[in-house]
């Protein structure tokens, strides 16, 4: 989006960690608020890739099948013949790879989460006082699988300290 209009699309002025306050809290800016001058389709494909919620972003295929990208796309100058990583299936390299790459998560996630069970109380408190709506770790188990392109039920099992720390 900052290439399509110019500059970014948050405000600057307080510096890196205003843009980066802007970028958590405030909604996902629009293409179509920067003028009328771009396609309906490249807008609805920058607002889908734009999407905080995980789960509600498509996926890198799913945003290839995008029409803006379908429209656009020129098979004469990607005719490398190879199949994007999603539709591969992971080499045993790969798999291992990021099976290490989990278990390295998923320790030092548990050696925070018992350095800092005061904050989570704290954190469930407020939570449930300013009913927050919270993703569970369900679902951000699921995403975290599909990075890593491994089960589900696998992460979820190097995973399952966190239902002693949340609710």
């Amino acid at each position: 989006m900052a290439c399509a209009i110019g500059k970014l699309p948050v405000p600057t002025k307080d510096g890196y960690w205003g843009v980066v306050h802007a970028v958590q809290e405030q909604p996902s800016p629009r293409l179509q608020d920067y003028g009328d001058h771009f396609s309906p389709e490249f807008c609805d494909f920058l607002d889908q890739c734009l999407h905080k919620n995980p789960l509600l972003r498509p996926s890198a295929a799913g945003l290839l099948a995008h029409p803006f990208i379908t429209k656009n796309y020129s098979p004469r100058e990607h005719a490398n013949g190879r199949l994007s990583r999603d539709c591969q299936p992971p080499s045993a390299e790969a798999l291992e790879h990021s099976r290490q790459e989990m278990r390295t998560i998923a320790e030092k996630a548990q050696s925070w989460c018992r350095d800092h069970v005061d904050a989570f109380r704290r954190l469930s408190y407020i939570s449930k006082s300013n009913e927050v709506q919270d993703t569970s770790n369900g679902s951000k188990i699921m995403v975290l699988a599909k990075q890593l392109r491994l089960p589900v039920d696998e992460v979820a099992r190097h995973f399952a300290f966190l239902d002693e720390y949340c609710e």
